[in-house]
């Protein structure tokens, strides 16, 4: 095999894709628009993450984006055990917390645009609750209920994009 035919296999040309040996679905299903959302989110991430020099926060965005691929995994998968050992909310809580006692929260509606970074942040914030709804329309219609915490992660996710946000105005 060329190194081409490893990474286009012309097998998606009819509009389909494979799900991880789960036979294939269309492009545009409720799954992989849930999937493509979180891709993209995780791309926004890395967008983030390569302008930044505190080690510390790259390597927690480094841990978010390995928790969001863990979650597209669990997403086109069936598999209903391990669901709930992978997500760490509470860790993005604990974070949150400390940003906000170091950053002064507005008190009302926020126009993005302060800077760059900020302004990134903020369209990864909003990249973010598209997954979480894309992720609660999935749920909602093949009733994949272990994936709730999951979904709780994607919405803590969003609160913190908006408090990292807010912290990049602030320096």
């Amino acid at each position: 095999m060329d190194s081409l035919n490893r990474i286009s296999t012309k097998t998606g040309d009819d509009g389909t894709t494979s799900l991880f040996g789960k036979g294939r679905v269309k492009k545009n299903s409720d799954t992989i628009e849930c999937v493509g959302t979180i891709d993209e989110l995780v791309s926004w991430i890395g967008l983030i993450k390569s302008q930044l020099e505190s080690s510390r926060t790259i390597t927690f965005l480094e841990d978010i984006q390995k928790s969001l691929f863990k979650i597209s995994s669990m997403i086109v998968s069936s598999d209903e055990k391990n669901h709930d050992q992978i997500i760490n909310v509470k860790e993005i809580e604990d974070r949150m917390k400390s940003m906000i006692e170091k950053t002064d929260m507005p008190g009302d509606f926020i126009l993005p645009g302060k800077n760059i970074l900020s302004s990134q942040t903020d369209l990864a914030r909003t990249v973010c609750r598209r997954a979480e709804r894309r992720l609660y329309s999935l749920i909602d219609k093949q009733g994949k209920k272990y994936l709730a915490e999951s979904l709780r992660y994607l919405n803590r996710l969003s609160d913190y994009l908006f408090i990292l946000a807010r912290t990049f105005e602030a320096e």
